[in-house]
This record gives C-alpha cells, sequence and structure tokens, in this order.
C-alpha cells in the first residue's frame, strides 16, 4: 500500500497551490524556518489513515484526492 499520491497528483496539487500564494500567513506563524510559501486554506483533501500513534501522527496515512468543498 502506498501513499496514494502520484506524480501526476503532485504536478496538479502544485499548479494549484501556485495560483493560491497570499505574500503572509493568514495566521500568526511561530517559526524560524526559512522559505516558507503561505497560501489562502481552499483545498480539501481526503486521507484515509488506520489510525493514531502515541504521539498524535496518522498511521498509513494515504491520500485519496481533493474533493470539492460544496460536497462535504
Amino acid at each position: 500500500m502506498g501513499t496514494g499520491l502520484k506524480e501526476r497528483d503532485h504536478r496538479t496539487i502544485k499548479d494549484q497551490i501556485d495560483k493560491l500564494k497570499v505574500t503572509k500567513p493568514l495566521t500568526q506563524v511561530n517559526t524560524t524556518r526559512k522559505n516558507l510559501v503561505f497560501t489562502k486554506a481552499t483545498l480539501y483533501a481526503e486521507i484515509q489513515y488506520r489510525g493514531w500513534t502515541a504521539d498524535h501522527k496518522l498511521r498509513h496515512a494515504s491520500f485519496k484526492g481533493l474533493r470539492d468543498p460544496e460536497d462535504m
């Protein structure tokens, strides 16, 4: 079982994210990291997962696709 994210998905999502870039974050961000890219939060991904780990991370997460927010 893979992550579900194919190379064509990477290109499609990157093209969509490039159209959503903003110059500064919509909320306050406390980080010292450089080269961050901020976007409008308008894409919805469907992710399937088996559960949560003890340190609150998703177990066996896989990308199922982008969803239309109107269908939610």
